[in-house]
């Protein structure tokens, strides 16, 4: 990533002893659609570190680093929390919008341009959630608690967006 440009997408993921499995979660980030068009200064994922003391989850971190150079790893020096990692996330944030993936994760390769797509219909929309996949074949959407979540292939295990102002 050009340090210059400031990305429109920070998605940030905590982490706290997953050892291996955050990779998976980082891979599928890594090949969505929408992040290979728009190219590595689109977007950037912090990866937070909250004080894992296990040497797989550290080592899962250094190869996640090396999936692209849009994937940063910060660390707390001391745990926090899954919310304080997230925090520390958004803090550094340096996108327009901040979404949050947990380290457990996947999602399909067309989720973030389907959530890109849903803003552009909806202008005045300052946050989004998706609460669960749904691995049926079906591609409709359902209103659901107020808000609209995608079903079928195109969704994703939980994920928020929210408008950084």
């Amino acid at each position: 990533m050009n340090a210059a440009a400031t990305p429109t997408l920070t998605i940030v993921m905590p982490v706290h002893d997953t050892g291996r499995i955050l990779l998976d979660s980082v891979r599928s980030i890594v090949a969505q659609t929408l992040l290979a068009e728009e190219g590595d200064d689109y977007w950037e994922l912090l990866i937070v570190d909250d004080a894992s003391g296990d040497a797989e989850t550290r080592a899962a971190l250094d190869e996640a680093r090396a999936m692209s150079q849009s994937v940063q790893v910060l660390q707390n020096r001391r745990g926090k929390g899954a919310a304080g990692a997230r925090n520390t996330g958004v803090f550094a944030a340096r996108g327009t919008w901040v979404g949050f993936f947990d380290s457990d994760d996947l999602c399909y390769p067309d989720f973030l341009r389907r959530q890109r797509d849903a803003f552009a219909m909806l202008p005045q929309a300052r946050w989004r959630s998706v609460r669960r996949a749904s691995t049926a074949p079906s591609r409709r959407t359902t209103k659901q608690g107020g808000s609209r979540r995608f079903t079928g292939r195109s969704a994703c295990c939980s994920t928020a967006a929210a408008c950084r102002s």
